[in-house]
């Protein structure tokens, strides 16, 4: 978990809303990912939270560090993608999974935001054209309309 701060209020999830909470450090990081070096293969890293672009210096030290010797990718609410962003995130390979609850409608009680912010800001117009395939998650509990 990169960090349990969050920059929404969903009302299913436990991360740490508007600030509060924790980012992991590049300290602890690296002690984690150099566990990994006894795994076989090349090892897939899920960076998530929380948001976890709220904490974009960890991540960006991360794929500098290790983006040769693992397989990254990162789950995101999307509000905090923009071109630089993406741009690096491509550059270094990293798998994108943008999560949203819903139809719009849907989505903004959920995720105490509106109106429909998070779609409008997580179409992926700043996406680079070449850069993704992109994942969608939907949490099972919520209704699809």
């Amino acid at each position: 978990m990169v960090t349990n701060r969050c920059n929404l209020a969903c009302l299913y999830c436990y991360a740490a809303a508007h600030g509060r909470g924790v980012h992991m450090t590049e300290e602890v990081a690296s002690e984690a990912l150099e566990l990994l070096d006894r795994a076989p293969g090349r090892t897939l890293v899920e960076l998530a939270g929380g948001e976890p672009l709220l904490n974009f210096d960890l991540i960006r030290f991360l794929l500098k560090k290790y983006g040769g010797r693992y397989r990254f990718a990162l789950q995101t609410n999307g509000l905090l993608l923009d071109a630089p962003k993406l741009n690096f995130l491509a550059e270094h390979g990293v798998g994108l999974g943008l999560s949203l609850d819903g139809p719009p409608r849907v989505n903004d009680l959920s995720r105490g935001r509106g109106p429909t912010a998070t779609h409008r800001r997580a179409n992926c117009g700043h996406a680079p054209r070449h850069a993704y395939r992109l994942g969608l998650c939907q949490p099972a509990s919520l209704p699809s309309a």
